[in-house]
Formats: structure tokens, C-alpha cells, sequence
């Protein structure tokens, strides 16, 4: 019960945005303001039934197959392998124009070095955990 008191998402000196999962899809569109994120009740209490929350929880970065294939639509949004949304560079440069950050920081997704940096360098995904997913050894 504890995760879900957690701040869904916080910013840094309102130049990078911070999130577990990744950008919603609600706060791509024109004149959407951030302010929405600040008004989920707290705790959590049915995260499918709110897409913003579970987009922001466990949306994932299109693969570069996605990018370039035809699967997102004109926002830069699709499904990914999971079944959950996925969102490309497109969505990434809309979500920062229109919020005004430099970049998005997030976790969720286990990374070969710990670090990943995609969609035209504006989306960093930093992941830690105590267990090391590409040795199955304990870290």
C-alpha cells in the first residue's frame, strides 16, 4: 500500500519531467496542462481504470520497428509488446513543447548498463533493482 502514496511524477527544476513508466497520451494534446496529474485522489486505488495513471506507471518507449513502421499514430502513440501503450519520439516532442521541459527521466525497464538514452536523446531511462535482470544473480 505504500506505492501508492508515491507522487505519480515530479519535475526538476522545470526542465526534466520524471515518471516510472512514461508520457500519457492525456497530456500530448494541445492546452493540456499538468495540473490534471495533481488532481488523482491519493492513495491509488484502481490504476487500469485511469489512463493517465497507468500510462504514466507503465507505458513503454517504442521499439525503433514501431518508429519507423507505421505502428503509431500521428501523436506517436501504439501498443507495445506488453499489450500496454507505447510512445515515440513524436509524443515525446509534443509532451515537451507543451510543458515546456528539456527532457523525461524514467525507470521501469531494465537496462544492459543501467542507463538508456532514446528518442533523439530526450528520453532517459535509468533503472536500478536489486536483482540484475540480464545474470539472474542477486546484486
Amino acid at each position: 500500500n505504500f506505492f501508492d502514496t508515491l507522487p505519480l511524477a515530479a519535475s526538476i527544476d522545470d526542465s526534466v519531467f520524471c515518471v516510472h513508466g512514461g508520457i500519457p497520451r492525456e497530456l500530448c494534446r494541445p492546452g493540456s496542462s499538468l495540473d490534471i496529474i495533481r488532481q488523482i485522489e491519493c492513495p491509488l486505488r484502481s490504476v487500469q481504470a485511469d489512463e493517465l495513471v497507468y500510462d504514466m506507471l507503465w507505458s513503454d518507449p517504442s521499439s525503433p520497428e514501431q518508429e519507423h513502421g507505421g505502428d503509431l499514430d500521428a501523436a506517436g502513440f501504439g501498443l507495445s509488446a506488453r499489450g500496454c501503450t507505447c510512445f515515440g519520439e513524436r509524443s515525446v516532442e509534443l509532451f515537451l513543447d507543451i510543458h515546456k521541459f528539456q527532457h523525461v527521466f524514467r525507470g521501469h525497464e531494465a537496462q544492459q548498463s543501467g542507463v538508456g538514452v532514446s528518442k533523439g536523446a530526450r528520453l532517459t531511462t535509468i533503472f536500478s533493482t536489486s536483482k540484475d535482470h540480464f545474470s539472474g544473480d542477486v546484486a
